[in-house]
């Protein structure tokens, strides 16, 4: 979860993104079913560890983090996919456990909308590089 930790650490510091979500509406993993709107859910996609010397003590790795940002209107996902994105991009946290970590958008997924619920959908993601213990 060392991805998902900085990104999520990111988000809930974002003066800006706070605004309109929560920070209670802001989790790792999976939204609970009837959670208020606006909310955004940050989870791992992937991880990659870059190939090492075995006698190395650390290693580097890069996480693929998605950010699900779902709303109950259009305006309003566009808006937290917006603060998401800017409180993510070109960021250096500090996160315990790992070091030298370094947070870069990585793409934007489709909007959907699942009509019966009225909720807009649409994710945004993130490449987390970091070192950690080998």
């Amino acid at each position: 979860m060392n991805g998902e930790a900085a990104v999520l650490q990111l988000l809930m510091a974002d003066a800006d993104l706070l605004a309109l979500v929560p920070i209670e509406r802001m989790m790792a993993g999976v939204l609970p079913q009837g959670i208020a709107l606006p909310a955004v859910a940050v989870a791992a996609v992937s991880s990659v560890d870059v190939q090492f010397i075995p006698d190395e003590a650390k290693r580097i790795t890069s996480d693929r983090i998605q950010v699900t940002i779902m709303a109950e209107d259009y305006p309003t996902m566009k808006a937290v996919l917006k603060a998401v994105k800017s409180a993510g991009d070109a960021k250096r946290p500090t996160v315990e456990g790992i070091e030298a970590v370094s947070v870069r958008t990585d793409g934007q997924g489709a909007w959907l909308m699942i009509e019966s619920a009225s909720i807009h959908i649409q994710t945004q993601d993130f490449r987390v590089h970091y070192t950690q213990d080998a």
